[in-house]
């Protein structure tokens, strides 16, 4: 089912910044992905060309109760369409708001992007109801160069934990300018197309926009290949089942758990839509050796069968939740089975991926994967501290902006580089303008809004989630009144016992009464300082503030 398109006149910048962007500076804004993760969304704009690289989504958290997916800020997408899109990869906080935004977007824009993330648009714009072929599409097999407008742009292949991801040089005719923007990456793992000399030729460069999120480890990032052995080792060695949850776009690791099943004559099954999604696209652009539909599924009870689980994150309704709450079925957990834990755990995730994984452990399965002590079963794809120095080495850069990380992660990425390149360095906001001049300069500060995918709805109203977190709390208080605007009754619900209400419930209907005559519900101020009055009586006698509701009866 195709999703609510929003209104492209709905968001807009203000007519100061309006201005400041008609000037002919090139200008770079992030509409998320700079101090926190997901959503990931840089805007490059030099005259007439506007450039959009990547567009991600963010997840929900504790305090976004029923929301679905936070969206870049729309601001910057509504302002005026994009020249060409670039998509550096596939994983979801750098693709997952394209189907969404499709109102903001003229038929047949050029969109650049590998083929493995062509495929893995493709099926998601089906599974809305929508054609990728809206787009122009130009599949980037190897490094390449190619013009967007009055930018010559070229993408760097470079290892990460997904297949076929690349950074973007992007080259301004006008200033001169040379902006390099490495996107998620790592310098150990497996990329056939990555070639380090190809980088080092492009440097110097003017701006470096880099990948922070390693940037509190010092080291270079472990590689695939010792993830692997160890895999190995596990499988060769345990004689029952074994269940390994990790990335679904973690394909060579997917790839290895199939060859080693093969190997050790063990039954491969494969758990989660995700991972049927990600290796059919894998096949299609020659990441994977068979097609997904060939992979036959074990029985449910055989005892030395590799099954890979998708829903490493433990989201709502995923297999690997579903099968710690016993809920698939067929398949069950039991005594004697081996649980590899081959992830990491998305910063906001940590509580619920415990949960599901403690109630694996009270089944009587072994898990591996979260203590210190146990083999190395997963490596990052973000580059550590090591990385991003080899990589500033190469590039030389005048300026040096780390991106994809949280606050915390900047500062450490400062405190890490030698004096020289720490002088380099400036911390770029999301929703704020910058100009690349002769220095990295701010020239709009904008408060950041985040945009809200909530089932059908895309909205930016913060205050919705506040009112649901506050009901999941104190409860709801209904002020029910007749079309004269006379209080016929007071309903409390998921406040407190029905014992403590019924004793209470008098008194606080007299008190509610009392007030009410005191304010007009239908003046703002008004109304804001009687809901004021009603939680202070509220906290008194209940010790909540339930979320109060006028509710007028015709």
């Amino acid at each position: 089912m195709a999703l609510a398109q929003p209104a492209a006149d709905r968001f807009s910048f203000s007519p100061a910044v309006r201005r400041i962007l008609q000037e002919t500076d090139i200008f770079v804004a992030f509409a998320g992905g700079v101090g926190n993760f997901g959503t990931n969304f840089a805007w490059f704009k030099e005259k007439d060309t506007i450039l959009w690289l990547d567009v991600g989504s963010g997840f929900p958290h504790g305090n976004t109760p029923g929301l679905s997916k936070v969206l870049p800020d729309l601001r910057f997408i509504s302002y005026a369409p994009p020249t060409a899109i670039v998509i550096t990869h596939g994983h979801e906080d750098h693709i997952g708001a394209l189907v969404h935004l499709l109102n903001f977007i003229p038929e047949k824009t050029p969109l650049y992007a590998s083929p493995f993330t062509l495929a893995l648009l493709r099926n998601k714009f089906e599974d809305f109801g929508y054609s990728l072929d809206f787009f122009e599409l130009f599949p980037l097999r190897e490094n390449t160069t190619f013009s967007v407008g009055g930018f010559t742009l070229q993408n760097f292949f470079m290892p990460h934990s997904i297949p076929q991801t690349f950074s973007v040089g992007i080259y301004s005719h006008k200033s001169k300018k040379k902006i390099y923007f490495t996107s998620d990456f790592k310098l150990s793992g497996y990329e056939r197309r990555f070639r380090q000399k190809d980088i080092e030729r492009y440097g110097p460069v003017d701006f470096l926009f880099i990948d922070s999120t390693g940037a509190m480890q010092a080291g270079l990032t472990d590689p695939e290949e010792i993830v692997l052995r160890n895999l190995e080792e596990i499988v060769a060695q345990w004689p029952g089942r074994i269940f390994v949850t990790t990335f679904s776009s973690q394909i060579e690791r997917i790839h290895f758990l199939y060859k080693i099943a093969q190997k050790y004559h063990r039954k491969f099954g494969l758990l989660g839509y995700s991972l049927k999604v990600n290796l059919k696209a894998a096949y299609e652009a020659n990441e994977f050796p068979v097609p997904f539909d060939a992979i036959s599924q074990p029985s449910p009870t055989e005892d030395r069968a590799i099954w890979v689980v998708a829903g490493c994150q433990a989201e709502k309704g995923s297999s690997l939740q579903r099968l710690a709450e016993k809920d698939l079925e067929k398949l069950k957990l039991r005594r004697g089975d081996l649980f590899l834990y081959s992830a990491s755990m998305i910063p906001g995730n940590e509580e619920k991926i415990y949960m599901v994984l403690n109630k694996i452990a009270t089944e009587g399965v072994t898990v591996l994967g979260v203590s210190t002590s146990d083999p190395k079963i997963h490596t990052s794809g973000h580059g550590r501290q090591e990385d991003m120095g080899q990589l500033i080495s190469w590039l030389r850069p005048k300026y040096i902006i780390p991106v994809h990380g949280d606050p915390l992660r900047f500062n450490s990425f400062r405190r890490f580089l030698d004096e020289e390149n720490r002088q380099k360095v400036h911390l770029a906001f999301q929703g704020h303008i910058y100009a690349l001049k002769d220095k990295f300069e701010e020239v709009a500060h904008n408060d950041y809004s985040p945009t809200f995918l909530d089932g059908l709805s895309i909205h930016q109203d913060i205050s919705l989630y506040e009112d649901r977190e506050r009901l999941s709390e104190h409860g709801l208080c209904l002020l029910i009144f007749n079309s004269s605007r006379k209080l016929i009754k007071v309903c409390y619900e998921a406040v407190s016992s029905t014992e403590f209400l019924q004793e209470v419930h008098p008194y606080l209907e007299f008190q509610i009464r009392t007030i009410l005559a005191q304010y007009n519900p239908n003046n703002e101020r008004s109304r804001k300082e009687l809901l004021q009055r009603l939680n202070e009586i509220h906290e008194k006698r209940l010790g909540k503030t339930p979320h109060v509701v006028f509710v007028e009866l015709s």
